[in-house]
């Protein structure tokens, strides 16, 4: 059975010392890791206010909650959006983290049917 999923190569450094003095050999170690299926989504918010650069700060803090990939910011629209792991939070935690940032979130946008 094959195993789906990404894998993780580590590189392992062994050390000898010989007469021209320190060498180092590097050996390849391949190991299958199994990653669960991730479930992108995305979310549009319509702000208040255009974004400061406090807010940018703030949102750049964003890479420290597990699951937030990334966001845009629609200038012209003023739109945020957000993508983020469904499998891993909600919606309720995107809004929450957003709030927490002072994000002048005036409403969140439904998705364009497809």
């Amino acid at each position: 059975m094959a195993l789906r999923g990404s894998r993780s190569y580590t590189i392992r450094i062994d050390s000898e010392w010989g007469g021209t003095g320190l060498r180092g050999f590097a050996h390849l170690e391949v190991a299958a890791v199994i990653m669960p299926r991730m479930t992108l989504m995305t979310a549009t918010y319509e702000l208040q206010e255009r974004l400061k650069p406090e807010h940018f700060r703030e949102l750049g803090e964003f890479s420290n909650t597990y699951g937030l990939q990334k966001f845009r910011y629609d200038e012209k629209k003023n739109l945020l959006h957000f993508d983020y792991d469904a499998s891993r939070l909600t919606d309720n935690v995107v809004e929450s983290v957003l709030r927490q940032a002072r994000i002048p979130v005036l409403r969140r946008l439904e998705p364009a049917p497809q």
